[in-house]
């Protein structure tokens, strides 16, 4: 077990602040790590980004930069390097569901290039989180209860007996979103269901 003294005592060697980057700093996600981080008992410096300026992880971060949309991979990723090569940022830490994808399939490209370390899941990891089925199965096969579920429109043959055994309410969700969003409760039978899926 490692004491808060002998923690504190090696935080002492260090010479200067460890410079980290947050992306996504307006993000539940990324202002969590923001805050984890001014936490720690380590000499942490925060170097914040978002696509909104008036994200608040960009206000409580020591530094903050507005940035380019993921979208734009090209751009995005010049900024990211740069942004860690100019202010030799040692760890980057994803607050941003949108760029999990990024920087899974950019990892080494950029601890290579930067020197700095990105804490990312592998692009398989993060293709099974980000589809629900995907990820049912996953849990499926380990072992773990879930919900009795079907794909539409993949399985729009099976709808009709699906529904018949079911009992209502329902909960109809996107494969792939975030949070949430697309998320509708179904109440009863309908023809609105079939616009709901």
């Amino acid at each position: 077990m490692i004491t808060s003294s002998v923690i504190c005592k090696n935080t002492q060697k260090m010479n200067s602040a460890l410079r980290v980057l947050v992306t996504g700093a307006g993000s539940v996600y990324g202002l969590g790590i923001i805050r984890a981080l001014k936490a720690s008992v380590l000499p942490i410096e925060i170097l914040a980004v978002d696509v909104n300026p008036y994200s608040l992880g960009l206000f409580i971060a020591d530094k903050s930069f507005i940035a380019p949309r993921v979208a734009d991979e090209e751009s995005y990723y010049i900024f990211i390097e740069n942004l860690c090569k100019n202010y030799q940022v040692r760890a980057v830490f994803i607050g941003s569901g949108t760029e999990l994808s990024f920087y899974s399939r950019k990892r080494t490209l950029i601890e290579k290039s930067t020197g700095a370390k990105v804490f990312v899941s592998s692009p398989t990891v993060i293709k099974i989180c980000s589809d629900k089925w995907l990820t049912m199965g996953r849990l499926s096969r380990a072992g773990f209860q879930i919900l009795e579920s079907i794909r539409y429109p993949e399985d729009t043959n099976k709808l009709p007996s699906f529904l018949k055994s079911m009992k209502f309410p329902m909960i109809v969700k996107p494969r792939v979103g975030h949070g949430s969003e697309g998320v509708t409760l179904v109440k009863h039978m309908g023809r609105s269901i079939f616009s709901c899926v």
